[in-house]
């Protein structure tokens, strides 16, 4: 819903609830409409076995009704999570999930009637700032499959997704990502922008989008740790908004040519394999380390230990020959044996790149209508999930199911058009807004990619105090 058509501050929070209580179909209607409902003894906690995933499922619109249960399980354990008094104390230590509040998390379902969030629920709910940090990603991913990710890389073990997901919104919270993402470019050192050391360039043959990373460009003596890990955090969030679809992984290209000593950083490795396997999982498709030198064999030997197994398996190590195994020569920039005349350099960005500030009105009525959303969401899940556990015919579970799944679709969809509506009045364009690969609405065609200037016309394109504004000099 666009910004002018949104409720006048007044109305806004009545009309929503009224809109949500006349949309909801309470469950004791629906319960006494089919007589043939069956009711289960209790529901049976499976959710700490281990889940064989079959071929070909485990994704969005593709579960198997055991995949589905666990997907749901999780949203009430998170939601329960969400309402509870946030401990803004940095935690070192993983926080534990015991079994016992998994089965009450299940009970409480399998008990559950008609499903309501209390005015103190709601609270709570929203100033717990993971909930934000949940809730702001369906802007790129929708929210069932930011949750699934996180399924699958702990095999379905709901409490280790928990212990995962909550772990990585924490990190996420902690380390101002979504400040970092509303500075943008000018957050970072002018020189890792400029140097091109990683960047995204087309698509691979299995259609994953491809990000390059030339570690010769890579000195770990030329900046902190900390401006490293921006850099890296700032280029994956970036990539994620490049991807065609939302199921999209990456193939990482490993550049290892001419690598001298210096580029051997074992801190940003290490944060490199913590990212991919901990706050970004079934994100990366394919890893290529490409010419690898001898020396590397002793720093792989240190590497190889920390990765997770289903990690390891996707790492291949190439020659440049081999790249057109994995990219289509056209799509594969000429510096690596290709035929696309492409060639990375960077654009100073320009005032214009930074959204002009929302009026407090205009925020504020986008801010409500993301929070009646996100109770919309709860209320919607929970009364699925209450279905699952008390229904026991499948055919009258899926027929109990259908209104209540189209009508979680449309609230998810609203949610991500009002994130992307609020990306759009926070978030700066970036490097390929600038060449033409992203346009306004953060929508991707490599086909629009647009030559920028050479490189003394590119700097001269920015006088220096404005330079100055955009860039952190350090």
């Amino acid at each position: 819903m666009p910004i002018e058509e949104l409720p006048t501050l007044g109305h806004k929070v009545a009309m929503e609830k009224d809109q949500l209580r006349d949309s909801c179909t309470s469950i004791e209607t629906l319960t006494s409409e089919n007589s043939l409902v069956k009711l289960k003894t209790a529901p049976s906690a499976r959710s700490t076995e281990a889940l064989a995933t079959p071929p070909n499922t485990g994704h969005l619109h593709n579960l198997t009704t055991e995949q589905r249960e666990k997907l749901f399980q999780l949203w009430e354990m998170l939601f329960d999570y969400f309402s509870a008094p946030f401990d803004r104390t940095p935690s070192k230590r993983q926080k534990e999930v015991s079994l016992e509040r998994l089965d009450g998390c299940l009970q409480d379902a399998y008990e559950r009637k008609e499903t309501t969030v209390t005015e103190g629920e709601s609270t709570a709910f929203e100033s717990n700032p993971l909930t934000g940090e949940m809730f702001s990603q369906c802007s790129t991913d929708d929210s069932d499959r930011t949750v699934l990710r996180y399924l699958r890389a702990r095999k379905w073990v709901v409490p280790d997704a928990f212990n995962m997901l909550t772990d990585a919104l924490k990190w996420r919270h902690s380390s101002g990502l979504r400040e970092l993402m509303c500075e943008g470019e000018r957050k970072i050192k002018m020189s890792l922008m400029e140097g091109g050391k990683n960047f995204f360039w087309k698509t691979d043959k299995d259609g994953r989008l491809v990000c390059y990373i030339r570690s010769r460009l890579h000195d770990k003596n030329a900046q902190t740790l900390a401006e490293s890990i921006d850099f890296t955090i700032l280029t994956v969030e970036v990539g994620r908004r490049l991807r065609d679809h939302e199921d999209q992984l990456v193939t990482v290209i490993f550049d290892l040519r001419d690598a001298p000593l210096s580029s051997l950083d074992v801190g940003m490795m290490q944060f490199m394999v913590q990212a991919l396997q901990s706050f970004y999982p079934e994100i990366l498709g394919k890893c290529l380390v490409m010419e690898a030198p001898w020396i590397f064999n002793g720093f792989w030997k240190m590497v190889r230990p920390l990765l997770d197994p289903a990690v390891a398996a996707k790492i291949e190590f190439i020659k440049q020959a081999d790249l057109t195994t994995y990219v289509d020569a056209d799509k594969i920039p000429l510096e690596y044996g290709g035929t696309d005349v492409f060639s990375y350099q960077y654009t100073l960005p320009q005032i214009t790149d930074y959204p002009r500030p929302a009026s407090e009105s205009e925020s504020q009525l986008l801010l409500t209508r993301l929070e009646v959303l996100k109770t919309r969401f709860v209320e919607c899940t929970r009364e699925m999930h209450s279905f699952m556990a008390r229904v026991d015919s499948p055919l009258e579970l899926e027929s109990l199911l259908l209104p209540h799944r189209e009508r979680r679709d449309e609230i998810k969809k609203q949610l991500q058009n009002c994130y992307r509506q609020f990306d759009t009045l926070v978030l700066p364009k970036t490097h390929y807004h600038r060449i033409g690969v992203l346009d306004e609405d953060w929508r991707v065609d490599w086909s629009r990619y647009k030559s920028p200037p050479s490189p003394p016309e590119c700097r001269m394109s920015a006088p220096p105090i404005l330079e100055e504004k955009l860039y952190c000099k350090k």
